[in-house]
């Protein structure tokens, strides 16, 4: 359960990225975002809490280096992107709304998924 628990806090110490074209800076989404996720399925904790960094629309900072995060924050807000730690994935989607980004998770090896949100707070 160790493993899992700090797979999940990861996963909310890495939320925040998303696709864009590679040449296109957003600095729109820059900033350091409070992150809470929830698991609405499997045995991962079911909240976790956490901080992201966000440069250029990619996450450049989490309190967790074991975590590798691919993706970045699009033009209109949209979320998707992975992170990886080993052989385990995690798969965020979601977007801006209403000032804050929102959406669904899964990490399939970890038989987990629910919801989260992410807030900006500087």
């Amino acid at each position: 359960m160790l493993f899992v628990r700090s797979f999940t806090t990861g996963l909310a110490l890495t939320l925040a990225a998303a696709c864009i074209t590679p040449a296109m800076a957003i600095t729109t989404y820059d900033g350091t975002y409070k992150v809470d996720i929830t698991t609405d399925e499997g045995s991962c904790d079911k909240t976790v809490s956490g901080t992201v960094t966000v440069v250029d629309g990619i996450i450049t900072e989490t309190s967790d280096s074991s975590v590798q995060t691919f993706g970045r924050i699009g033009e209109e807000g949209i979320v998707s992107f992975a992170f990886h730690r080993g052989a385990d994935v995690a798969h965020i989607s979601g977007r801006l709304k209403g000032g804050r980004f929102q959406g669904a998770w899964s990490a399939p090896s970890q038989l987990c998924g629910g919801r989260w949100t992410a807030q900006k707070i500087h």
